[in-house]
């Protein structure tokens, strides 16, 4: 972490600041388990794709994520997790 805020970060052209490696290789499990799928994966699901042994480390690329404007999804329900224009 560089601890830089991500409000601090230059954007791309879509208003985005660009993922960490980790959160790149996370995105693409997303992409990869919902075409395999056909529906959004769990975090569980995404912890066992990257490898992780708890669900803090991909619950926490997730809100980063989020604040950068790469996934978006909708609280207290399942499977609503979405890359966004990916």
């Amino acid at each position: 972490m560089t601890g830089i805020r991500v409000e601090d970060q230059p954007r791309d052209a879509h208003g985005r600041v660009a993922p960490a490696p980790r959160q790149r290789e996370l995105l693409d499990a997303i992409g990869r388990l919902t075409n395999q799928q056909g529906y959004p994966p769990t975090i569980r699901e995404l912890v066992d794709a990257m490898g992780y042994t708890t669900p803090n480390a991909v619950a926490q690329h997730l809100r980063l994520l989020q604040r950068k404007g790469w996934v978006i999804w909708e609280p207290n329900k399942a499977r609503t997790l979405r890359v966004v224009n990916r």
